[in-house]
């Protein structure tokens, strides 16, 4: 867990940074999905850290045989209390991203845009109920003190290792499986029929199949919600339980930010180019840079005249290029404002070179 937890908070806050430096510093726009971007990351992270807290605590991780009633501290039990309630609205939250970045991308299209409304409905529906629901079945009962919350776990409700606690325990692990390849796979028709050059089409497909990762994960917590129902060793098996619903949710935090990577990437690797073909002549980094641009536009020209699936031309959803490529509309990379300052700078004393030639 530990391990596990060690590694994804790092990687989150990396990805997350960079994706916030590609929308203030580069593309200098703001989305519905930053927004539910930056309340995810936190609330994320914030979810792992009560999950190595709750295992790391003294209880969990030891066999029910192994553990004492006086084991179970009240910030144990808080935890186990807290992870039970918010485990749900954070899973939305995450989810909630990868919706609005879907409808970012794919707006113009109409059923896809439908298939996200409900999505996030469905989803925010059900996880809302299993957060109330394990709040009133396993809460504390009489007070807020050590024995309320030993009489809430240990009540009928909530610890009969065949009430309906458990079975929703599992109902829950089996609908964030359904909910993942739900996200996963509502976009690849629409990305599959774009008329975009293939190298694009299949960077954008890439992106999402990442979520392939998430996908797995569920699979494999929900495999141990399973376990978990018929051993009875809650405390034991919690841990790998944990473990992989840690990596889950990094998965799904990351994936929002993959697209303003792939502009970063852009933005850092065409002025390098540029400057080694100018001063050097190296063509072997890749194309010449002064017509990478120019070579864009005609590959893209002949799509652009084409039919969406929708109906729409080309130019009204080119949104994808923008978000996955740091491309506007006429496939010329975005440009800062100091980029642009530099080169009205070099116009005008282009200008004014003119100017002195010719009065001289």
């Amino acid at each position: 867990m530990a391990i596990a937890a060690s590694v994804c908070i790092p990687i989150v806050l990396i990805f997350a940074a960079l994706r916030l430096y590609v929308r203030l510093r580069i593309l200098r726009k703001w989305a519905l999905d930053d927004y539910v971007f930056v309340l995810s990351v936190p609330a994320g992270i914030g979810l792992i850290a009560v999950n190595v807290a709750l295992i790391y605590g003294g209880a969990f991780g030891y066999h029910a045989w192994e553990v004492t009633i006086g084991d179970l501290t009240k910030p144990v039990l808080e935890r186990s209390v807290a992870i039970g309630i918010i485990q749900g609205p954070t899973t939305w939250l995450v989810k909630l991203t990868l919706f609005c970045l879907i409808l970012t991308i794919f707006r113009p299209i109409t059923w896809l845009r439908r298939l996200v409304f409900v999505g996030i409905v469905v989803t925010g529906v059900f996880y809302l109920y299993s957060a109330i629901y394990y709040g009133v079945a396993c809460g504390p009962k009489g007070g807020v003190d050590r024995l309320s919350y030993l009489a809430g776990m240990a009540g009928k409700s909530c610890h009969n290792p065949t009430g309906f606690i458990q079975i929703n325990n599992i109902l829950q692990g089996a609908f964030n499986v359904f909910s993942d390849f739900y996200i996963l796979f509502i976009p690849i028709p629409a990305i599959v029929k774009l008329h975009l050059p293939l190298q694009r089409k299949l960077a954008v497909l890439m992106i999402f199949l990442t979520g392939s990762a998430a996908c797995a994960m569920s699979i494999l917590a929900l495999k141990y919600r399973t376990t978990i129902y018929k051993t009875q060793d809650n405390n034991y098996d919690t841990v790998a339980l944990l473990t992989v619903t840690t990596i889950e949710i990094s998965v799904g935090m990351i994936i929002p930010t993959l697209p303003s990577l792939a502009t970063f990437a852009r933005h850092v690797w065409v002025p390098i180019r540029r400057y080694f073909h100018t001063k050097y002549g190296w063509d072997w980094l890749g194309e010449n840079p002064t017509e990478a641009s120019g070579g864009d536009e005609n590959e893209l020209a002949k799509f652009r005249k084409r039919i969406l699936p929708n109906g729409k031309t080309y130019s009204k959803s080119d949104t994808i290029d923008k978000m996955i490529f740091g491309v506007n509309a006429h496939g010329m990379e975005f440009q800062t404002t100091s980029s642009v300052a530099q080169q009205e700078h070099m116009s005008s004393e282009n200008d004014l070179v003119a100017k002195t030639s010719s009065t001289t």
